[in-house]
């Protein structure tokens, strides 16, 4: 009992946190502040919430007016530029002359018409330089860069592109309309300005020059940096595609740089940037360039659309931003306040709670108390009833139930201690059981106990037919372990016996594998011969093929040739008949010229003139036999050697016949051998794939008498391992009936006897 009492303490140790009045304290604090959390949470989102629409309108709005500002600057430039220009002291005029004056009159400047037009010139850009306080010069520039009119006397007659004051492509454009220059650093003025070129053109429409107009950085500066409506930390700047200010940061002292004007030390690489660079516009909580976060409002300024000068135009962002720190003061103020009353509330809440919970914990504690005592084992103690509530009517129960346990645990001690004699009466008639005395019978009562003597003695009489069905079983199993002992040897010998002729018989087997192995590569090796003798003699007949085709071909052209021949030769005598007709009539042109000559002597003096022509035909007929003869033996010659050649070419026709005759047997027989070459390829192969066949089924038969032999010895190495399991069979046997002699069984006489 004690260690009962010992393991309940162990297992469960009451907390003195969580206490009945410390959880009532947490429930009360829980129900009043849980609400009151819920409630500020909601209150103050909403309230974060309406702070920052309120700063992005606020910021949108500051947005929205500024850039409407630096637009309208910006136009009013181009405008002040065009005016300018279009000024007839500038353009030129009959009467003053105008720019071209100017230029042509530099090097005359006592010249009272250049006076008069520099005079008129000064006083209208002077006043307009001082009325609009803008510009810090404004110059006069001609189509050679040199100024001639500036009012700033520190740029009279310079050259603007040797000064390095403006650049060559600015200057360049300036000259075909109005252009409008990035800011950049001036070392002239030794700040930051930028300029607006417009062309100077004549009454014919022709550029003489351009008017220049340089502002500084601080007119930008006087947009940008009124803050009104941005706080503490709020502000609106300018940064250009190079990623560097275009106006003055507020926070530049911050910074560690005079200016932050484009200062190359100065970056400003943010989402707000590159978004409004790349023609976004948008709001959004975001870090600025210092890393800090802030509300964030940005919006692209074109400054000039794309021209020649600036082919993708000249945009800068606008960026209006605060620091969302100082945006959400209100809230962090409204939160310490929260906090603050929401810790007042707390303590109230734990005072009331203290003085509520005090009315009804005595009466627990007074429980506790008694169940404490309980636990311990003292069941005399009750609870005092403190209270009339369900508290009280909790500890009235509970002194009811510590009575009825009281006179339970009487009754079970009296039933406990007879139980406990009769089971030590059961044990003394049961010990003899343990020495193997299997004759007891234990005394079968009316109570506990008797149950118990009742299956004790069952399971006894089950036990002393399960030893003589044993002595019996070992008594059998002794016999015939010894009989299959006897046979397992015989067996074992007879295996090892088998083993080694089947050894013998596999050793035998793989030579003749061998053997049938070379065979099998010797047929094959004959097979790829008699199918390579197949191969060569199929193109010797090819071959042979070939060369009667060929001859018969020069057969034909033969016979061929030989028609032509005989043609020629036919034609040859149509020569000779022609030959033989200019023969005949050369003969009458040689007669008809002897009668003209004849005719012409006749004639006397007049018929002299037909004297010569009749020579001359006489000439002419001579010569025509002779050539007529010359022709006739050359025909004949030709007739001569054609019959020869059609002679020679039947003769030729004949032995190419006969040739083509002889190749069709050569044909004929090398056909036959590629016949008997293949009955031959084939019957090898079929020798080939026979013996390969019986390689395959020997190696087959070499593997299945190599398995039967590690099978047969494994089956004698079981035969000898079943031997040995037999006799280990056998010994255990006979310890176990060994072991079951010792139990001692009644006889059938009716006497107790041990049983063997």
């Amino acid at each position: 009992m004690e260690n009962i009492n010992q393991n309940a303490e162990q297992r469960y140790q009451p907390s003195r946190i969580f206490t009945v009045r410390n959880k009532l304290l947490l429930i009360f604090l829980a129900l009043s502040l849980i609400p009151m959390g819920i409630l500020s949470t909601v209150v103050f989102r909403n309230a974060s919430d309406a702070l920052l629409n309120d700063a992005f309108a606020a910021l949108e709005a500051v947005q929205a007016t500024k850039q409407q500002q630096i637009e309208s600057f910006f136009e009013q430039l181009t405008i002040d530029a065009r005016f300018i220009r279009e000024l007839p002291a500038v353009t030129g005029t009959p009467e003053l002359g105008g720019l071209p004056t100017l230029i042509e009159l530099q090097n005359s400047k006592d010249d009272p018409a250049y006076q008069a037009a520099y005079a008129n010139i000064e006083g209208i850009l002077q006043r307009y330089a001082d009325n609009r306080q803008v510009y810090q010069d404004i110059m006069l520039v001609d189509l050679d860069s040199n100024v001639v009119y500036a009012t700033l006397e520190d740029s009279q007659d310079t050259n603007v592109l040797v000064t390095g004051e403006v650049k060559p492509e600015f200057m360049a454009a300036s000259r075909s309309g109005i252009v409008i220059d990035d800011i950049t650093f001036n070392v002239i003025h030794n700040e930051a300005n930028m300029k607006i070129g417009a062309p100077v053109l004549n009454s014919n429409g022709v550029a003489i020059g351009s008017v220049i107009l340089e502002v500084g950085e601080e007119t930008i500066n006087a947009i940008m940096t009124e803050r009104t409506g941005l706080g503490d930390t709020g502000e609106t700047y300018l940064v250009g595609a190079d990623e560097l200010f275009r106006s003055e940061s507020r926070f530049v002292d911050q910074l560690g740089v005079q200016t932050a004007v484009v200062n190359p030390q100065i970056t400003v690489n943010t989402i707000a940037s590159q978004n409004a660079l790349a023609g976004g516009t948008g709001t959004e909580i975001l870090n600025d360039y210092r890393g800090t976060p802030v509300l964030s409002s940005w919006a692209p300024v074109v400054i000039q659309a794309p021209n020649s000068y600036h082919p993708n135009g000249l945009t800068w962002a606008f960026i209006a931003k605060i620091d969302v720190a100082e945006v959400n003061q209100p809230i962090t103020d409204l939160s310490q306040f929260a906090l603050t009353l929401g810790g007042i509330a707390a303590v109230a809440v734990v005072i009331v709670s203290i003085i509520f919970t005090r009315s009804f914990t005595g009466q627990i504690n007074a429980i506790t108390s008694v169940f404490r005592r309980v636990e311990a084992g003292d069941l005399s103690n009750r609870t005092p009833i403190l209270a009339r509530d369900e508290l009280g009517s909790m500890a009235v129960g509970l002194n009811g139930l510590l009575d009825q346990l009281s006179n339970l645990i009487t009754e079970v001690q009296i039933e406990r201690d007879s139980i406990e004699s009769s089971i030590i009466k059961l044990l003394n008639e049961v010990s003899d059981v343990a020495d193997g005395d299997l004759t007891i019978q234990a005394e079968v009562t009316a109570d506990a106990a008797g149950s118990i003597a009742d299956s004790f003695n069952y399971m006894i009489a089950q036990l002393r037919e399960i030893i003589v069905n044993v002595q019996e079983a070992t008594l059998q199993v002794g016999s015939s372990a010894n009989e299959i002992q006897t046979t397992a040897e015989h067996l074992a010998y007879g295996s090892e016996t088998q083993a080694t002729q089947i050894v013998d018989t596999s050793a035998a087997i793989d030579e003749m594998s061998v053997s049938i192995q070379q065979v099998s590569e010797n047929a094959a090796l004959s097979a790829q011969v008699a199918q390579k003798a197949r191969h060569t003699a199929r193109d010797g007949a090819s071959a042979v093929q070939n060369t009667i085709q060929g001859m018969d071909r020069i057969r034909e052209q033969g016979q061929e040739t030989a028609k032509r021949i005989k043609r020629l030769g036919e034609s040859s005598q149509e020569i000779g008949e022609i030959v033989q007709l200019i023969r005949d009539i050369s003969k009458r042109t040689n007669l008809l010229a002897l009668n003209a000559s004849l005719e012409a002597a006749a004639a006397g003096e007049a018929g002299r003139g037909f004297a010569v022509v009749a020579e001359d035909v006489k000439r002419l007929s001579q010569r025509s036999a002779a050539a007529t003869q010359q022709i006739a033996a050359l025909i004949k010659s030709i007739q001569t050697e054609t019959n020869a050649a059609v002679a020679a070419m039947e003769a030729t026709t004949r032995e190419v016949v006969d040739g083509s005759q002889l190749a069709n047997d050569a044909g004929l027989r090398l056909t036959e051998i590629e016949q008997v070459s293949a009955e031959l390829a084939e019957l090898i192969q079929s020798i080939s794939l026979a013996a390969r066949q019986q390689a395959r089924g020997s190696e087959s038969l070499a593997r299945s008498m190599s398995n039967i032999a590690e099978v047969t010895q494994q089956t004698a190495a079981g035969t000898k391992q079943a031997a040995v399991s037999i006799s280990n069979l056998a010994e255990l046997a006979d310890r176990l009936r060994t072991s079951v002699s010792t139990f001692k069984l009644p006889g059938s006489n009716g006497q107790n006897e041990y049983a063997h």
